[in-house]
């Protein structure tokens, strides 16, 4: 029994020792997994560090290679300015051995530039900066009797912590392209000498251009005509520099300007045939010819022609050429073009206002004659040949006195052109003044004249600008003559007014003496008798008030004064219904309140008139006026039922007085229009505005 026991403690035993070696079989496993992993990586990495080492080789064998064989000079020098390193290029250029370099200085190898280059290395190591483009001048050992230029530039080496442990140098002789520069800078100094020669040709539109050159040229002397910094120069400016073969014209190069100047990339421009089928096609024919021509004869020339930009516009170019030959035939050109499309059009402007002053001159209606200070004709426009009879052909170079000026002012006409040139001013310059001037037919004529001097430059001529006033003086003595006879109708009106006082009123006044003289004989009479006397005195004194007031009104009507012309005309019409016994229908619509005293009278006068007309002689039986007003003008209309007349057989006739009511319409800038015709009654119409500044 107890065995039995033992062995079941046993076996528990063993089972819980079978579980632990189990376990810990599984943890070996899963470490062993993770070792083998870790292992694999890490040969992976130390696999990848490798080809990372030998890449890293060759890059630096690769970098190795660059360095020594780069068309550069480079080297590394320390804090003390001793060569680490050194290139074959630069080896070549101090005429030293590279390896000769290394350990030594600076001062050692090139002793003729290290006191400008030291100080530039020691600024570097000190500032811990680079300095680019340092150029230094003098003898190596590669040629020691030449002096070459060199360009360097210097770049600081630093250790990790920032601290400058010695600098990295890039060196390039550049002895070549300085003579280069020398060589193109006298060509283009030969060639600026040609451009100003040319450039004095040009009109003011090309000073502009003239200034940039000048600018150009101390730019160049400045920098000391850098090729970098001419092509930039050349650029900026409106000129495009172009070489072509002379032969096919094709273009070898075209400075980048030309792509603002006709807007084709410059890839085009070296295209076959690019400059001839560009050129404007009314242009082509001649510029090719001009050309060809030219060049052949070796010589330079310029010749402007128009070329087609890309968008269709026509541009104007002045090309300045110059031929190289070669055994006397023309090989390359090279040229300048200019755009002159500006200058052209100021030109054409020009043009354009001189034939616009020509036409101008041609077609003005007064005669414009220009005089030289010979006293020579130079100038004769249409309207001269219609005033004076002379064609220009026959007066052009011949003395104006001898044309145009009566023989009593012509020695004024010698002293007045003396006293200018020797005075610069004269009594009749620049004023209007009005003499007598000769026809071709030898009489003389009244003109309105203005001379005016203008000098050009050094030249001085004369210009006259002639009008015929005949017509004007004319109309003045019709005018004078229309002023006679207004007076003289005004004289007839105060003499007619002067015979109703003194043949009416007078004597009608004495009658009334005489009967208030009978009425003192009459008092053993009855009052009866006595009242009828004194009435008939009565009567006979209302209507002689009634007269005086009537001539009173024709003298001048008060009444306007006092109520409008509305009111006025009204009561005007009412009295002469009363007083003739023709009615008269007065009408007033939308009349403004308030109108300029001069409109007013008018219009009462002419009513006056017209009505005075209407009783004398049209026998009407009634009459209508009417008066309106609209859009700041007054209507008057004075219409009768008579018998009427023909208008035109009344002109220049007197006792209508239509003649006045015409002249008294102007005045206040109206217009007065009459309808009638025999049986058919008159219609007097009258339109005027508002307001007037003239006297009626």
């Amino acid at each position: 029994m107890k065995r039995k026991r033992e062995d079941e403690v046993l076996k528990k035993k063993h089972n819980v020792l079978k579980m632990l070696i189990q376990e810990r079989t599984n943890e070996l496993a899963e470490a062993n997994a993770e070792l083998t992993k870790e292992i694999r990586q890490r040969e992976q990495s130390e696999a990848n560090l490798l080809e990372s080492e030998q890449r890293l080789h060759e890059q630096l064998a690769e970098l190795e290679l660059l360095y020594r064989t780069a068309p550069l000079g480079l080297c590394h020098m320390d804090r003390d300015l001793r060569y680490l390193r050194c290139n074959e290029k630069l080896a070549e250029i101090n005429g030293i051995p590279a390896k000769d370099h290394i350990g030594r200085t600076l001062r050692e190898m090139v002793p003729e530039i290290a006191e400008t280059m030291e100080s530039v290395y020691h600024h570097v190591i000190e500032s811990g900066s680079p300095v680019v483009d340092v150029v230094a001048t003098g003898a190596t050992a590669a040629d020691p009797q030449k002096v070459r230029h060199f360009s360097a530039c210097y770049y600081p080496v630093k250790s990790e912590d920032g601290v400058v442990q010695g600098v990295s140098s890039i060196v390039q002789d550049i002895t070549e392209h300085k003579e280069a520069d020398e060589t193109l800078r006298e060509a283009h100094n030969q060639l600026d000498r040609r451009v100003e020669e040319r450039t004095k040709e040009l009109a003011v539109t090309n000073l502009k251009l003239n200034d940039e050159i000048i600018e150009r040229k101390r730019t160049e002397n400045a920098l000391k005509g850098s090729e970098e910094r001419l092509r930039v120069l050349l650029e900026t400016t409106n000129v495009i520099p172009w070489e072509a073969d002379a032969k096919t014209w094709q273009f070898t190069y075209v400075g980048p300007q030309a792509i603002k100047l006709l807007g084709y990339p410059l890839e085009q421009w070296a295209e076959k045939d690019f400059w001839a089928s560009h050129i404007h096609p009314e242009d082509r024919e001649s510029a090719i010819r001009t050309c060809l021509e030219s060049s052949e004869r070796c010589k330079e020339f310029d010749f402007e022609y128009r070329m087609v930009s890309s968008e269709g516009q026509t541009v104007w170019v002045h090309d300045i050429v110059s031929v190289e030959a070669e055994d006397g035939a023309p090989k390359t050109l090279r040229g300048f073009m200019v755009d002159i499309t500006e200058r052209k059009r100021v030109e054409k402007s020009l043009r354009d206002n001189e034939e616009r002053t020509r036409l101008i001159v041609e077609s003005a209606l007064d005669a414009v004659v220009t005089m030289d200070t010979r006293g020579l004709i130079t100038g004769w426009n249409p309207q001269a040949e219609t005033i004076f009879g002379w064609p220009w052909k026959d007066v052009i170079g011949r003395r104006m006195d001898e044309i145009i000026i009566p023989h009593q002012h012509r020695e004024a006409h010698r002293r007045g052109l003396e006293h200018f040139l020797a005075s610069n001013s004269g009594p009749m310059l620049n004023k209007r003044i009005e003499l007598t001037a000769l026809h071709r037919h030898g009489h003389e004529f009244p003109v309105e004249l203005t001379v005016v001097p203008t000098r050009t430059g050094e030249t001085v001529s004369f210009s006259a600008f002639v009008r015929d006033i005949t017509e004007r003086k004319r109309a003045e003595n019709t005018l004078q003559d229309l002023r006679a006879r207004m007076i003289n109708a005004q004289e007839e009106s105060h003499r007619r007014l002067a015979r109703e006082l003194h043949d009416d009123v007078s004597q009608r006044l004495a009658v009334v003496a005489i009967e208030a003289g009978k009425l003192e004989q009459l008092s053993h009479y009855t009052p009866d008798f006595i009242h009828g006397k004194l009435q008939g005195m009565k009567d006979h004194i209302v209507k002689l008030a009634g007269d005086i007031h009537r001539i009173s009104r024709q003298l001048h009507p008060s009444i306007l004064d006092d109520l409008g012309l509305v009111d006025a005309m009204e009561s005007e019409c009412h009295r002469f219904s009363e007083l003739e016994g023709i009615p008269v229908k007065f009408t007033a619509d939308r009349f403004p309140e308030e109108t300029s005293k001069d409109v007013s009278l008018c219009l009462y006068r002419v009513t006056q008139e017209s009505l005075r007309n209407i009783a004398k002689h049209s026998q009407a039986t009634d009459a209508r006026v009417t008066l309106t007003g609209k859009n700041g003008s007054v209507f008057l209309s004075v219409e009768d039922s008579g018998v009427g007349f023909e208008p035109a057989k009344t002109q220049g006739k007197p006792g209508l007085g239509l003649a006045s009511m015409e002249e008294r319409v102007k005045l206040i800038n109206g217009s007065l229009s009459i309808h009638s015709a025999p049986g058919k009654g008159t219609v007097i119409e009258i339109q005027a505005p508002l307001a007037c500044t003239d006297r009626v």
